[in-house]
């Protein structure tokens, strides 16, 4: 889809729009800067226009060849859709429940290439059986991740050094947290929850991005994919009464996302825009320090430096 009058053409893939994302390229170049020039008003209304009209549909947009190059640069790109980024924490996906915008750039060289994986709520709801959907309701979750020495360092997921700072952005995100041995950290909170899409009324897993963090972590532990040889584990996936969540159940939850899920690459400079109530985004843990996470969700706490 081309639109016609306005500063850039966006194309809807000629597959699901509901799973990949909308691609949305600049007429002219240098986009960014016009941004604070007389023109930066028409681009502002634009592409507002765009998110607005799309975004609730297809749960994410690519925005490619407006040379969006760090933390900063995404900042400016943001107030373009009169959003007030806060920079998010790389590994603290896991505690996005609540509807938002996530904002996601890759920055680094113009060769860059950076792997990440996205899936559509709604889809997914739809794969997972009665069974399963009825059982999470009734019997509830909870969602556990320890970080510490033996796998990956509370300080580097936080991007901080200070527990004062983790604290409050856990308690501001209804994280509950505890402090344990050996400098360990462990993550706990409630789930699933399920939510209705406010426009269409289409039931959809508003936590799926934890869930299937979680489900991943704990397949590889049972698979001796991970090193599970050090205690504690560093997932945990239970029921709200404490019991192990079974492993057919797991790779049920796998197969759901393997079956909505698409793979995306993306370039340095791109930006992507995405409906946390819509899709759910998966960040290997590998890619996390070659982009800039921010959201743009009302209340969202900021780490200081």
């Amino acid at each position: 889809m081309t639109f016609t009058h306005e500063p850039f053409r966006a194309i809807e893939p000629e597959w699901s729009a509901e799973v990949l994302p909308l691609v949305v390229f600049p007429r002219s170049l240098p986009a960014l800067a016009s941004a604070s020039t007389r023109g930066g008003r028409g681009w502002s209304q634009a592409l507002r226009r765009c998110a607005e009209r799309y975004l609730p549909r297809v749960g994410s947009i690519l925005f490619r060849g407006f040379d969006v190059q760090g933390a900063v640069a995404l900042e400016r790109f943001g107030e373009l859709f009169g959003a007030s980024l806060a920079p998010l924490p790389a590994g603290a996906i896991l505690s996005q429940n609540q509807p938002g915008r996530l904002w996601l750039g890759c920055c680094g060289e113009s060769t860059l290439r950076t792997s990440l994986r996205v899936a559509d709520k709604r889809e997914l709801y739809r794969c997972v059986s009665p069974e399963l959907r009825m059982r999470f309701t009734q019997r509830g979750l909870r969602y556990a991740r320890v970080l510490g020495e033996a796998h990956r360092r509370w300080q580097d997921v936080f991007e901080t050094t200070s527990r004062t700072a983790v604290e409050a952005w856990c308690s501001a995100h209804d994280l509950a947290f505890a402090w344990q041995p050996g400098d360990t950290l462990r993550l706990e909170r409630p789930g699933a929850v399920i939510r209705q899409h406010p426009r269409t009324g289409t039931p959809l897993w508003a936590d799926a991005t934890p869930l299937w963090q979680l489900a991943q972590g704990v397949h590889e532990g049972q698979t001796g994919l991970a090193d599970v040889a050090r205690a504690p584990a560093a997932f945990e996936l239970r029921y709200a009464d404490g019991s192990a969540v079974e492993a057919d159940v797991v790779e049920e939850i796998l197969a759901a996302f393997t079956e909505c899920a698409t793979d995306l690459d993306i370039e340095s400079g791109d930006v992507l825009l995405v409906d946390d109530l819509v899709i759910s985004l998966w960040l290997p843990a590998a890619q996390e320090r070659t982009v800039c996470l921010a959201t743009d969700t009302p209340g969202s706490a900021r780490l200081p430096s």
